[in-house]
């Protein structure tokens, strides 16, 4: 697709030029660009391939467009400037026989000399054979990295393989099962733990709360396991999370309306 995208801009550049439409050494950039877009149009006879159908050669071709223009620009940039800047200075601010600048003269507003015209605009021709160079680049650069659309097509899915892949990765963890497990400690042992207080930090329950399926798992797992199943109790007002500032512990308290809440909480 890119190569033959490439290959139709060169083939109407050729054909322009055999035509006499352009001049070989001094194309005109915006105006190939915008024929060549032109093509891109939708087809009114029965049959033809709408203009939305075709979104990647569309946007490949504004791709290049824009690659056009920035050699366009690069040009200018390196062109020569046409005034000596010494020559301007000299003109600007006299200088004496031995070379000292002299002072500005009374009312220097008078002794300006304004030019007549305006500095010709900075310009610099653009050939047909760097065009022809630059959209044969693109499309080897293309050529060299042909995973990266598709990589960048991969990352996006539906909210329903999204949704999938939550699920999938709370499945892994036995997020659930390792709620109702809390869910029940916290039953059972709350004053134990608590000592009194209203609040149990989040590295007291990881502390005292355990299971056999924890030696297998490294500090950071159970970690990330238990604050899973937290956010679900809490999502289910069960339990309420607070942390008094940014990466601070986190504190737990039962709430009134939990079911796991004792008469003492």
């Amino acid at each position: 697709m890119t190569t033959s995208l490439a290959q139709d801009a060169i083939e109407l550049l050729l054909d322009l030029a055999e035509r006499g439409e352009i001049d070989p050494w001094d194309v005109q950039v915006i105006e190939v660009i915008d024929r060549h877009l032109s093509q891109l149009a939708p087809s009114l006879s029965p049959g033809g391939i709408p203009y939305e159908a075709d979104l990647s050669r569309s946007g490949q071709a504004f791709l290049y467009a824009s690659m056009l223009l920035l050699l366009k620009a690069d040009t200018l940039v390196r062109a020569p400037l046409d005034e000596d800047p010494e020559e301007f200075v000299e003109a600007f601010w006299p200088v004496d026989g031995d070379g000292q600048q002299l002072s500005l003269p009374f009312r220097l507003e008078t002794q300006l000399q304004r030019r007549a015209v305006a500095p010709p605009l900075q310009s610099r021709p653009v050939s047909l054979g760097e065009m022809i160079a630059q959209l044969e680049t693109i499309a080897q650069q293309f050529e060299d990295n042909p995973q990266e659309g598709r990589s960048r097509r991969r990352r996006k899915s539906t909210k329903r393989e999204t949704a999938a892949e939550i699920g999938q990765l709370a499945h892994e963890e036995n997020l659930t099962e390792t709620a109702e497990e809390i869910e029940t400690f916290l039953l059972q042992h709350w004053e134990a733990i608590a000592a009194g207080k209203p609040w149990v930090s989040f590295e007291r329950l990881l502390e005292c709360w355990s299971r056999p399926s924890q030696n297998q798992q490294s500090l950071a797992e159970r970690q990330v396991a238990v604050f899973w199943a937290l956010l679900l109790l809490a999502s289910q007002s069960k339990v309420e999370l607070f942390q008094e500032q940014f990466y601070r512990d986190i504190q737990i308290k039962l709430t009134p309306e939990s079911p796991i809440a004792p008469e003492t909480a």
